[in-house]
């Protein structure tokens, strides 16, 4: 028998069940891919999704797992999700360039949630300067490109300046969430040389970290980026 494709994730251990390793795990079972979890820091989230509290993870602990985790069988890719703090964001960077990781994709966290900062500012700095050059893709939202890019997003133009500039840091894809074009709300694959889109309502609900780590998974499984990122909405539905 065949082995398995292998995914390598990086998150939070979310008591909802509906997002970080928990998402990650059900999207990677969908796929057929065997999933190595990291747990970068741990959160307490009520059923509206509301996050009640966050404790992170020490580095030498995330940096052994991802160690762990790197070992063996060659991962095809990683997922990169909720880091909480700089601190994570430098380990997980490190570790990336160390073991040669590859397809690794990104979903940041860096907002708020009932008024809790999810990221330190130090570490909005650091996701921008040290991971998402190690990123094969970043996916976000207007808010997120803004922080990634220390640009302001007001509308589309905007959102694509933003987009631009964390291609110009070393990603090679940004997947933009919700790009308003007229009466329509797209979803916009884009590159230093290829630009493609639709809408976002074809992703069922699916959330943009669900969509990341669809992509991340169908990635570990070979498939070319412009692919993964269209079959990622599938996948994410799917998986619920």
């Amino acid at each position: 028998m065949p082995d398995r494709p292998v995914m390598i994730a990086a998150g939070a251990a979310d008591t909802s069940g509906k997002a970080g390793l928990a998402l990650y795990a059900r999207i990677a079972a969908a796929a057929g891919v065997d999933l190595r979890p990291v747990t970068a820091c741990v959160t307490a989230t009520d059923g509206e999704g509301v996050v009640r509290a966050v404790q992170a993870v020490a580095p030498r602990i995330i940096a052994r797992q991802m160690d762990c985790a790197a070992r063996g069988e060659r991962a095809g890719s990683m997922m990169v999700g909720m880091l909480a703090r700089h601190q994570a964001v430098d380990t997980v960077a490190e570790r990336i360039r160390r073991r040669e990781l590859v397809n690794v994709v990104m979903h940041p966290v860096l907002g708020h949630s009932a008024g809790r900062a999810l990221m330190t500012a130090r570490g909005i700095k650091r996701t921008a300067l040290a991971l998402a050059p190690r990123c094969r893709m970043v996916v976000c939202d207007g808010g997120t490109a803004a922080l990634l890019s220390h640009t302001e997003v007001r509308g589309r133009e905007s959102f694509f300046e933003a987009a631009r500039a964390v291609l110009e840091k070393g990603t090679e894809a940004v997947l933009m969430l919700e790009v308003r074009k007229g009466a329509q709300v797209l979803d916009v694959l884009l590159t230093k040389d290829f630009q493609d889109e639709w809408p976002s309502a074809d992703r069922s609900g699916a959330s943009g970290e669900a969509l990341a780590a669809a992509c991340a998974a169908l990635l570990a499984c070979g498939e070319p980026l412009e692919r993964a990122a269209r079959d990622a909405r599938r996948l994410a539905a799917e998986a619920g």
